[in-house]
């Protein structure tokens, strides 16, 4: 019996020492646009795009696989009729935990994060059809980054934080602090 608790800490010493107990987290976002307008789509992958050299660093992956993707955008008719919002943002993880047996954990897991989007799609349809620069475009571009944030696990703003990302109303894109909001995705993503 003493071999037994002995070689059971000596594994477990082993494990936990090369880092198998550490909990570790994989913060990979693989969007796959749930839609067939050519317009919308593209007009996504320029909001992706710019998201990710804004933020510096690759956070959202566009996928045209449904089967290589782990996050999905979709886009809802009347949801700003009927609901009175532009969208929604969605965290979604899973925690898996690492065991030598089925009935031995050792301490440590894998945390793999995603995210769920949904926009209203007239809202973002109408703003498709804009350019750059265009205040009612820079709004679709403001909602989605704030779905996203929400899909980052962000939080709404205070009610007194107009200049935030992720004030809980889409009113206008000027004046918006978007230096401090990549900040906060940055600290995410290295965590």
């Amino acid at each position: 019996m003493k071999n037994i608790q002995f070689l059971f800490f000596l594994v477990s010493f082993l494990l936990v020492g090369c880092g198998a107990g550490e909990q570790m987290s994989v913060k990979q976002y693989n969007l796959f646009f749930k839609t067939k307008d050519r317009d919308l789509e593209k007009m996504l992958e320029k909001f992706a795009a710019r998201f990710n050299t804004e933020a510096g660093i690759q956070v959202l992956n566009i996928v045209d696989d449904v089967n290589a993707a782990n996050s999905v955008v979709s886009f809802r008719k009347g949801v700003e009729v009927k609901e009175g919002k532009l969208g929604y943002g969605q965290a979604v993880y899973r925690t898996v935990s690492e065991a030598v047996s089925p009935s031995m954990e050792v301490p440590g897991a894998t945390t793999y994060y995603s995210m769920a989007l949904e926009f209203d799609y007239d809202f973002m349809k109408v703003r498709s059809r804009l350019n750059d620069g265009d205040p009612e475009y820079e709004r679709a571009v403001l909602l989605f980054y704030h779905e996203a944030g929400h899909g980052l696990t962000f939080d709404h703003a205070s009610k007194d934080d107009e200049r935030s990302v992720m004030y809980p109303w889409i009113n206008s894109a000027e004046n918006i602090d978007y230096e401090s909001f990549f900040l906060d995705v940055n600290s995410f993503m290295s965590e």
